[in-house]
């Protein structure tokens, strides 16, 4: 920003580019947009900014009631007036989601989704944004025609626990592992899914049956069950390791 006339690009702020026409933008919003991106980069620069975090906003000219806010994942510096998203705070969910859209399908931040009425009556704004959001790509896990498959369906985030644990694998890192270990039955898919995949793989499981020097959970404990792991876990070649029979010291001395 160092060196930047200041008035002179206010000056130009009015002027419609035809990145906005093409957009199908009224001059007034894009000029409403050159300010506001001009607003953000600025406050970058002096410092003011909390990375992705916080907000600037500028209403849209108009009787729509919309504002202009940064898109979520951008640092302040990043933000432009063609990637500004469009919101409605009156509660149109799926007008606001379309204006994050490309965002969406190619970042997939985690989302909190909270909406009045049954997602499943077809119909209701509920409704449109979960199946908004399911076109997005958003993914969960499932076994189908007994293949480990990750399926695209309308679930806001995933839960670090069973079917939820290749899904984040895919969310953090972007592939497939080629070894997985775990200790209990909520690690399943996590095996499952890691040794259906090409090429050599490792799946571990570590069997706590030492209640002498640790603490011994499997088929009757309440917490840490482990009793589909020890069933399957051999026929699908995963290593079963006993802390009682190999483990030579658990805890250092």
């Amino acid at each position: 920003m160092e060196g930047v006339d200041v008035k002179h690009a206010a000056r130009r702020s009015n002027k419609v580019t035809p990145l906005a026409r093409g957009m199908g933008m009224e001059p007034k919003e894009w000029t409403v947009r050159v300010d506001l991106a001009a607003a953000y980069r600025v406050a970058a620069h002096l410092g003011w900014s909390e990375l992705i975090y916080a907000h600037i906003t500028a209403r849209v000219p108009g009787p729509e009631h919309h504002f202009l806010i940064n898109p979520y994942g951008l640092r302040w510096d990043e933000v432009t007036a063609s990637n500004l998203v469009k919101i409605d705070v009156e509660g149109h969910e799926e007008a606001c989601l379309r204006g994050a859209a490309e965002l969406l399908r190619q970042d997939r931040p985690a989302l909190l989704v909270e909406v009045a009425g049954d997602p499943n009556v077809e119909g209701t704004s509920a409704s449109r944004v979960f199946t908004s959001l399911a076109a997005m790509g958003y993914e969960a896990y499932e076994v189908r025609n007994g293949v480990p498959t990750l399926v695209r369906l309308p679930e806001i985030n995933f839960i670090d626990d069973k079917e939820g644990k290749p899904v984040g694998i895919l969310q953090h890192i972007g592939r497939r592992p080629i070894a997985a270990f775990g200790n209990s039955d909520g690690d399943f898919q996590m095996l499952e899914w890691t040794t259906a995949g090409g090429g050599s793989r490792f799946g571990l499981l570590v069997h706590h049956d030492d209640a002498e020097r640790e603490y011994a959970y499997d088929r009757k404990t309440t917490f840490g069950h482990l009793a589909r792991g020890l069933d399957e876990g051999p026929k699908r070649g995963w290593t079963i390791v006993s802390m009682k029979n190999d483990w030579k010291q658990i805890y250092p001395r």
